[in-house]
C-alpha cells in the first residue's frame, strides 16, 4: 500500500467503502436498484423523480426500473406516490430508512 494517497484515491476508497456497506446490508440489491436509489437520494434529476425520468437518465428499460423500484420499496428505502398533476405518474422519494442510508453515505464521503 502506498504511504500516501491522492485526494481522488481517497474519494474512490470512501466510495468503495460505501458500496461495500450497501452490499453488506442489502446483499440482493442489483446494480440497477442501487443506481435508482442513488439517483433518488441525490435528487439530481428532480426533487421527486418519476420512473420514466430515471430510466431515461440511466439509459435503462422502463420495466427494469419498475422492478428496481419495487425492490427498493420492499426494502423500505423509497416510497412512491402519485403525482397530483398527472395521476399516471408515480414520483419517488426516500423513505425514512432511505434518508438514513443516504445520510450515512454522505457522512462516509465527507
Amino acid at each position: 500500500m502506498k504511504p500516501y494517497m491522492t485526494e481522488l484515491e481517497e474519494r474512490h476508497l470512501k466510495l468503495l467503502t460505501v458500496l461495500l456497506e450497501i452490499k453488506g446490508a442489502y446483499d440482493d440489491m442489483p446494480k440497477n436498484a442501487l443506481a435508482v436509489f442513488l439517483l433518488v437520494a441525490s435528487r439530481s434529476i428532480e426533487p421527486e423523480a418519476s420512473r420514466g425520468s430515471i430510466a431515461t437518465f440511466i439509459r435503462c428499460s422502463p420495466p427494469s426500473i419498475v422492478r428496481s423500484v419495487e425492490l427498493l420499496e420492499k426494502l423500505g428505502l423509497v416510497e412512491a406516490g402519485k403525482d397530483p398533476a398527472n395521476r399516471r405518474l408515480r414520483k419517488l422519494k426516500l423513505s425514512p430508512a432511505g434518508k438514513e442510508l443516504s445520510r450515512r453515505i454522505n457522512d462516509t464521503l465527507k
